[in-house]
């Protein structure tokens, strides 16, 4: 409120950021006033005084509150820098005598916005006019000196009031640094406890894996011994199940080589009974030839007894010596086709059994070779396995000298 009765409203705008970071910009005092080109020929408003603010009136007439402070904030941290802030544009609106009077009203910021760009508005009043009026007025008022003394005084003791806030206001601030740092420096080392902690509990979990895996291939170890010695307990069930194969092989074997001998005695003995009966053919033949001889014997004794009746029994014989002629032919034939059989199947078996020698002497050499082959696979296996027995109870006693030391 001004001396006329006018209002002088005030407008703060905060300056922009970015990231919720405040930036090193200016706040601004708007004055929507007329006759506010009275205030540009003061333009430093902080007369050569140590301060985070610097206050100028533009030509235009806007009131410009300049932040000098060289560290950035998160947005908390500023909200709470503008409170100070505030109060530090009181007191230096307080100590000028051009603005003498001014109070920003909503100095605690209670309904500042959540945000590090917004604007927020605040007003601000004066009992005094700029200072030329002021005085024009004292001289046409016809105030005396005293006053202005009396003023001067009073700004005087403002001033100090105000370096003495200042003061203790960068006191509070660098202890407040100082219990930053001092935070800072005590969650830098809590960190460092953390992280020493985490790569402890890393080591230990390596080392509690590598203990796993360990007594995981120990167990896998022991599971390929137990199955390596089943695999030789099985090797040898087969070799022993083999050597039984192998023996009942020979054995029948050996059957069918005496079947084939009692075969081959019973064809002798049958091509023999043929040869007999052949022999016996042959006699029979010669005894017909002999009787024909007799009775031509006889018919020629008998030509001088009875031609006819020589003639009669000479055709009737002829006729008996055809069909014996016929049945001695066929006879020879049977004979010659039962001798190359003969001579055949004696051929045939004669291959056959050198065959059946040759292939009994060829089968009884592969048994005796399977039979060397699997003595020695027998031996070997055996011999493994004695070595793993072995092998498996020095581990074991391996093991309870460790398990006794511990």
């Amino acid at each position: 409120q001004l001396a006329n009765g006018s209002s002088l409203p005030l407008k703060l705008k905060r300056g922009g950021s970015s990231g919720g970071m405040m930036s090193n910009d200016e706040y601004q005092l708007f004055i929507d006033n007329y006759n506010v080109l009275v205030y540009k020929d003061y333009n430093q408003i902080v007369d050569g005084m140590a301060s985070d603010f610097t206050l100028k009136i533009k030509p235009n007439g806007l009131l410009t509150l300049k932040n000098c402070k060289q560290s950035i904030v998160t947005t908390e941290q500023d909200i709470t820098d503008i409170k100070y802030d505030i109060d530090t544009i009181n007191l230096e609106l307080s100590r000028q005598t051009h603005f003498r009077g001014y109070q920003l009203l909503n100095s605690d910021i209670t309904n500042l916005p959540n945000s590090a760009n917004g604007d927020f508005s605040v007003s601000a009043e004066s009992g005094t006019e700029p200072k030329e009026k002021f005085d024009e007025t004292i001289r046409g008022r016809g105030i005396g000196v005293e006053h202005l003394n009396t003023a001067t005084e009073i700004d005087q003791k403002k001033g100090d009031k105000y370096h003495q806030l200042q003061t203790e206001n960068e006191s509070l601030k660098r202890e407040k640094e100082s219990m930053t740092r001092q935070m800072q420096d005590k969650l830098n080392v809590l960190e460092s406890i953390l992280q020493d902690e985490k790569e402890e509990h890393l080591k230990n979990k390596t080392k509690l894996r590598q203990t796993e895996e360990s007594l995981k291939d120990e167990r896998e170890k022991r599971i390929r011994q137990g199955n390596q010695i089943m695999i030789l307990e099985d090797e040898m069930n087969n070799v022993k199940e083999k050597l039984e194969q192998t023996t009942k092989d020979k054995e029948n074997e050996e059957i069918r080589r005496r079947e084939a001998v009692e075969k081959q005695q019973l064809d002798n003995e049958e091509k023999e009974k043929a040869i007999q009966s052949l022999l016996s053919v042959e006699k029979n033949l010669k005894e017909v030839e002999l009787k024909n001889v007799e009775l031509e014997e006889k018919m020629n004794s008998s030509k001088e007894e009875g031609r006819f009746e020589m003639e009669t029994k000479l055709i009737e014989t002829n006729e008996k010596l055809n069909r014996i002629e016929n049945i001695l032919k066929r006879v020879q034939r049977e004979k010659e086709q039962i001798e190359e059989q003969a001579k055949l199947d004696r051929n045939n078996f004669e291959v056959k059994l050198q065959e059946q020698q040759e292939k009994s002497i060829e089968s009884m050499q592969n048994m005796e070779e399977q039979n060397t082959q699997i003595q020695t696979e027998l031996g070997i296996s055996r011999a493994k396995c004695i070595s793993i027995e072995k092998q498996f109870e020095s581990e074991k006693k391996t093991r309870r000298a460790t398990k006794k030391k511990a």
